[in-house]
């Protein structure tokens, strides 16, 4: 069930801070980072042992099913897609 939550930001305190200093705050921003991050940036959030962004989404954005579908792809092109067809929803 989608909620409003994909369109606001994260107050600072819970701000997504990625391995090459960027701070996220949506949805939106996510996907933007996704685009321009390299892989030893990914990997180091998405990998075999965890994955920070799903986390990030369902903590923080509070948006469980989409953290369950990110927390099973692995590549950056399905993450974007995924998300991008989740804000497409909540628009």
């Amino acid at each position: 069930m989608l909620n409003n939550n994909q369109l606001i930001n994260a107050s600072d305190e819970y701000c997504f801070w990625t391995n090459d200093n960027r701070a996220l705050r949506n949805l939106e921003d996510l996907v933007q980072a996704l685009k321009e991050m390299n892989d030893d940036v990914f990997c180091h959030h998405a990998n075999k042992e965890k994955n920070d962004f799903a986390n990030w989404i369902k903590d923080v954005l509070k948006d469980i099913e989409l953290a369950r579908a990110v927390k099973r792809l692995k590549t950056r092109q399905t993450m974007i897609k995924k998300i991008e067809n989740r804000l497409k929803e909540a628009k």
